[in-house]
């Protein structure tokens, strides 16, 4: 990728009570310790995978909590599962706020669903514990952690598998059975995308992954014909819409509203695109303040559930945002998007095999956590990406 003469590049690729508070804290020790002791569930010595009679596994769980996007990302992990073995018996864990992704795909034996709260204390834990009894409702041969947080390894040990796997890198990898090599060690390179991150605790042990499969979202048909009815109220039936999602979860990733205000005016005065704005009650501020600055104002679905963002999404000829768990369902849905990139690593999360345009600024900070923006305060590599750019990789889409 090249650099243009305004500081940002553009590329298109395209791919096929005290009491009770007290005796809570204790039996939540008490699991900890459980947990956390080599001794509790297997012993902790590292094996080599050869230890691991691959033609005795019949049944697999994967764990992968936390975003949208990497739960969007870790559905090439299940179809080359499939692959490998037909008639394996394939769970996923995930958060319940992300159970949608992977709630219709035809791959999955079972989703089982971890409870997301804000906070915790009593209703977080006793919430905990019934997902941990789901988990444990009947045995795995393989155990595979594709997260590698606490929380992730609470569940991991606590499900009834003959084997668990993490990686090497993982904190407390020493608790994992078995423990891949990081991912640039197992592929033999290092600018490797998120989905091949996630597929290769597979390749190390064996597993056939190439061609990687592409990630696949199966949208539910209920929310679909909701969303239908949705769009015909806008008077958007047959015709080709864009979907803007404005968000993201960094301040380093977060693209000027105003500016995603004068892109949908470019779509829909001159190229004749109407826009849909798509957020979540939560950002629905950043949803006015686009509408209050557009000249042309965008109609705006801000309570749909992910089952029906899913829809919305794949009724659209385009989707727009930044770097965000929407896009990457967009990419799933082979839609043609294009995406602004700040902080994060452009590699690792571009959009994989579908007609897209990539949008980031040519800094060396580059990629960055994007907690913070630690050379300038305020994020260039985001901040200073303009309309017109973006607007020319938009054009480059879809003329």
């Amino acid at each position: 990728m090249k650099p243009d003469n305004t500081g940002a590049m553009a590329r298109s690729e395209t791919d096929n009570g005290a009491s009770q508070g007290h005796r809570m804290r204790n039996k939540k020790f008490a699991i900890s310790s459980f947990i956390l002791h080599p001794s509790s569930l297997e012993t902790s010595f590292l094996l080599p995978p050869s230890s691991l009679d691959l033609e005795g596994v019949a049944s697999v769980l994967l764990v992968r909590l936390r975003s949208l996007g990497d739960t969007v990302l870790m559905t090439p992990v299940i179809a080359a599962l499939r692959r490998w073995r037909p008639g394996l018996h394939i769970s996923a864990l995930v958060e319940d706020r992300f159970a949608a992704v992977l709630r219709h795909n035809p791959k999955l034996d079972a989703v089982l669903e971890v409870p997301w709260r804000p906070g915790g204390g009593w209703t977080g834990l006793s919430a905990k514990l019934a997902a941990v009894r789901q988990v444990r409702r009947r045995p795995y041969d393989l155990v595979i952690n594709l997260h590698g947080g606490t929380t992730s390894l609470f569940y991991t040990r606590l499900a009834r598998g003959r084997h668990t796997l993490g990686s090497e890198a993982y904190r407390y990898a020493r608790l994992y059975g078995l423990r891949a090599p990081a991912a640039a060690r197992v592929w033999q390179r290092r600018d490797l995308h998120t989905i091949e991150n996630q597929l290769a605790p597979l390749k190390w042990l064996g597993i056939p992954v190439e061609p990687p499969p592409d990630p696949e979202v199966f949208v539910d048909p209920a929310a679909r014909a909701r969303v239908g009815e949705r769009l015909d109220i806008l008077g958007l039936a047959g015709r080709p819409f864009a979907v803007i999602h404005p968000t993201a979860t960094l301040f380093t990733k977060q693209w000027d509203p105003g500016k995603f205000a004068r892109l949908a005016d470019h779509l829909a005065a001159d190229r004749g695109w109407p826009v849909v704005l798509s957020v979540s009650p939560a950002e629905r501020a950043v949803a006015r303040q686009v509408v209050d600055a557009a000249a042309t104002p965008p109609a705006v679905l801000d309570d749909l559930s992910l089952s029906e963002l899913m829809a919305l999404i794949e009724r659209a000829g385009l989707f727009i945002g930044c770097d965000s768990g929407p896009a990457h369902v967009a990419a799933a849905l082979r839609r043609k998007v294009v995406v602004i990139f700040g902080s994060s690593n452009a590699a690792a999360w571009r959009p994989w095999r579908t007609a897209h345009e990539l949008v980031r600024s040519d800094l060396p900070c580059i990629p960055c956590p994007g907690y913070r923006c630690a050379v300038f305060g305020d994020p260039k590599c985001i901040r200073d990406i303009s309309v017109e750019t973006v607007a020319a990789a938009v054009d480059r889409l879809i003329k």
